[in-house]
């Protein structure tokens, strides 16, 4: 795209965040007697909801009453710390499968030792390795939404989807709890993945951006991008920069956009650029993308890119670059020029790298990293 066209471009108007939610506050309670009937009266409604969830199993046959039995060895809740988990990877589960599960899951919800009402923490959701399309995908989230759970690491890596608005509507409508998001090896293209971006960047908490999250660190609160990983998809990542560098500077909301993850500092909890610069986004081997009908890489795809491991279980391993460039757009709609300026990382991350004014922007550096500025 021509740079004098950038200013022109509109964001497509295909995904609209919903009404903005929020949790219910549990009910309180002061005297101790109605203390006590709430909580009989719970374990009661427990008692009846598991045994239709029992019920349920029991009249579709044996054979759901197995799957089902499966499906909880899955699920781990901790009543402690009000922590769910989810391990369903490798179950080849098609929407179908998942929108039964769905089902399951809500009346299995009822069952656990936390009120339906309550918010609970969804510590690892693991749909990968599956036959997910976004329609399964959407089933998911608007489950885990009726159903109170505030992600914070979903894993749907190595799946069919196409597009991503189920998860830009579930991020849109949270308070920034989603750490991690692993999105690896689908079907995903440049506009998808922008309009996830864009709700990322966009959503708010008390009047505060959400993302980069603060989080409680060792000196003190730091800042640290939400991480994603978006390898092996239809991505082609020139357009995606194109388009995202305008819509974000439509925001005009301060700092930058994306980290690219290239350097070993940059990892799911700190970032290169230290808690004051910190990007939005953590997009580590994004330039690692294959077509379609074909197992090639686009246009621009480094050979450093191509030999990154396919994603797993394991996140622990960083490459071995010392920088990471970041995507930065100040705060002006119609940009009319596009320039580069150097960037000091944090501490530690290696020497700086002259950069000269109007030089291609590079998506990997190894040392000092670059920034997009619109002058």
């Amino acid at each position: 795209m021509p740079r004098e066209a950038w200013g022109q471009w509109q964001p497509t108007p295909t995904w609209q965040p919903t009404a903005k939610w929020q949790p219910t506050a549990s009910s309180k309670v002061d005297a101790t007697s109605d203390v006590k009937e709430t909580k009989a009266k719970t374990k009661l409604e427990t008692k009846a909801r598991a045994g239709t969830l029992t019920s349920m199993s029991t009249a579709a046959g044996s054979g759901h009453d197995e799957e089902t039995a499966q499906w909880e060895e899955c699920v781990k809740f901790a009543p402690a710390t009000y922590k769910l988990s989810v391990f369903m990877a490798g179950w080849q589960m098609t929407d179908e499968d998942m929108e039964r599960w769905c089902v399951w899951f809500s009346a299995f919800r009822h069952t656990l030792e936390a009120d339906f009402d309550e918010e609970i923490t969804g510590k690892v959701i693991d749909f990968a390795d599956n036959q997910l399309t976004s329609v399964g995908v959407s089933h998911l989230m608007k489950t885990m939404r009726a159903c109170h759970v505030s992600i914070v690491i979903l894993k749907l890596h190595r799946n069919r989807m196409r597009e991503a608005s189920a998860i830009a509507d579930y991020v849109a409508q949270g308070c920034g709890q989603l750490r991690e998001l692993h999105l690896s090896h689908n079907e995903l293209d440049e506009r998808a993945v922008e309009d996830l971006w864009m709700a990322i960047a966009t959503v708010k908490h008390e009047g505060r951006f959400c993302y980069p999250v603060t989080v409680a660190g060792a000196s003190g609160p730091t800042k640290t991008p939400i991480w994603m990983r978006l390898e092996q998809n239809f991505i082609d990542h020139v357009k995606l920069r194109e388009r995202s560098q305008a819509a974000f500077a439509a925001l005009k909301r301060p700092g930058y956009l994306l980290c690219t993850a290239s350097s070993a500092s940059c990892t799911p909890y700190s970032c290169v650029w230290g808690s004051t610069q910190a990007a939005a986004i953590h997009a580590k081997n994004l330039t690692t993308q294959k077509r379609r009908g074909a197992e090639e890489f686009w246009p621009g795809a480094t050979a450093e890119a191509k030999a990154q491991p396919a994603e797993d279980a394991d996140d622990d391993e960083y490459n071995e670059y010392a920088g990471g460039s970041r995507w930065r757009v100040k705060a002006k709609s119609s940009p009319e020029s596009i320039t580069e300026a150097k960037a000091k990382p944090a501490p530690g991350a290696g020497p700086e790298v002259k950069i000269a004014d109007q030089e291609a922007v590079r998506s990997r550096g190894a040392g000092g990293s670059a920034k997009l500025k619109v002058t």
